[in-house]
C-alpha cells in the first residue's frame, strides 16, 4: 500500500468515526435529557394539552401509526405495480431512466408536499368527506404515501432485479407465460427484499414531520373511529408545534425530549430490522 492510499484510508476512517460519534453523542444528548421528560409522561393517557399539563402518548402513538399505516398501503398500491413495470417489463435503457426519475421524486422537499397537501388535498378531501377541515388522517396519509413512493418503488425495483436471470430463463423454458414468471417465480423469490423495503419505507416516514404538521390537523385526542377522517396529532408534529415555544429546562422541555426518544427507538429498531433483511437478501442471490 503507498503512502497515498494510506492517507485516503485515513481520511475515510476518520470520517467514519466522526459521524459514529455524533450519532452517539446526539443518542446521548435526547437520551439524558428525554429521561427526565418520562416522569411526566403518561403512555395511557388519552390527551395531549401541554397548557394544562397532560401529557398523555397514547393520542400521539396511534396517530403516528394510523397515519404511516395508511401512507403504506396506499404507497404500496403504486409502488409494487410500478417496481414490476421498472424491473421486468420495460427494456434497460428505460429502465433507467425511470428509475432516475423516480429517484428525483425523493430530493423534493418534504415542506412543499406539506404545502400541496393543505392547499390541494386538504380542500378537496373536505368535499369528498363532507367535513369543516381536510387536514385528517387520510390528508396526512395521502401526502406521506407520496414522499415515500420513491423509497418504495426504488428499493422493491432492486429486490427484484436481484433475482438471478437464470430464475426466469428456467420458468419461461418450461413454458410459463412471462407474468406466470413475475407472480409466481420472481415476486415470491423477492417477497423478503420487498418486504425490507416496506420497513425502510416506515422507518422514513415515521420520522417525517412538516408535512404530516402542515395536513394532520394537530388535534392532541386519540382519533376515534373510522380514524381516515379525524384529525390527529403524531409524534413528529408534538414536537415540531411545541418545540420553539417551551423554556429550555422546563418541564414541557423534557417532555418533548421524552418524545424524541421513543421516536429514536422505534426508528432505530425500525431500520436495523429492514437493514439486516436487506442485507441477508442480497447476499443470499449475489452467492447464486
Amino acid at each position: 500500500m503507498t503512502n497515498g492510499e494510506k492517507v485516503i484510508r485515513g481520511i475515510f476512517f476518520l470520517c467514519a468515526a466522526f459521524a459514529t460519534v455524533m450519532l452517539f453523542l446526539i443518542a446521548v444528548f435526547v437520551f439524558l435529557e428525554g429521561f427526565k421528560g418520562f416522569t411526566h409522561l403518561t403512555f395511557l393517557g388519552r390527551v395531549f394539552f401541554p397548557s394544562n399539563s397532560e401529557y398523555g402518548v397514547l393520542p400521539l402513538l396511534v396517530s403516528s401509526f394510523l397515519i404511516v399505516g395508511g401512507a403504506l398501503i396506499l404507497s404500496l398500491v403504486l409502488a409494487l405495480p410500478t417496481a414490476i413495470f421498472i424491473a421486468e417489463v420495460v427494456p434497460f435503457e428505460v429502465r433507467e431512466t425511470l428509475k432516475s426519475i423516480v429517484e428525483l421524486l425523493a430530493a423534493i422537499p418534504s415542506v412543499i408536499y406539506g404545502f400541496i397537501g393543505l392547499v390541494f388535498f386538504a380542500p378537496l378531501v373536505a368535499d369528498l368527506l363532507h367535513l369543516t377541515a381536510g387536514t385528517v388522517v387520510f390528508t396526512a396519509s395521502l401526502i406521506l404515501g407520496i414522499m415515500i413512493l420513491p423509497t418504495m418503488v426504488s428499493l422493491s425495483t432492486e429486490a427484484l432485479l436481484a433475482i438471478p436471470d437464470k430464475y426466469r430463463e428456467a420458468s419461461l423454458a418450461l413454458g410459463a407465460s412471462e407474468w406466470q414468471t413475475v407472480s409466481k417465480i420472481i415476486l415470491p423469490a423477492a417477497k423478503n427484499g420487498i418486504f425490507a423495503s416496506i420497513i425502510l419505507a416506515f422507518g422514513r416516514a415515521i420520522g417525517e414531520t412538516i408535512a404530516v404538521l402542515l395536513t394532520s390537523g394537530v388535534v392532541g385526542s386519540l382519533p376515534s373511529f373510522p380514524f381516515f377522517n379525524q384529525p390527529a396529532f403524531p409524534l413528529t408534529a408534538a414536537i415540531a408545534r411545541f418545540m420553539g415555544e417551551t423554556v429550555i429546562g422546563g418541564e414541557l422541555y423534557h417532555v418533548l425530549f421524552g418524545l424524541a426518544t421513543i421516536l429514536f427507538v422505534i426508528t432505530f429498531v425500525i431500520n436495523t430490522i429492514a437493514d439486516h433483511m436487506f442485507t441477508t437478501f442480497s447476499k443470499k442471490y449475489k452467492e447464486e
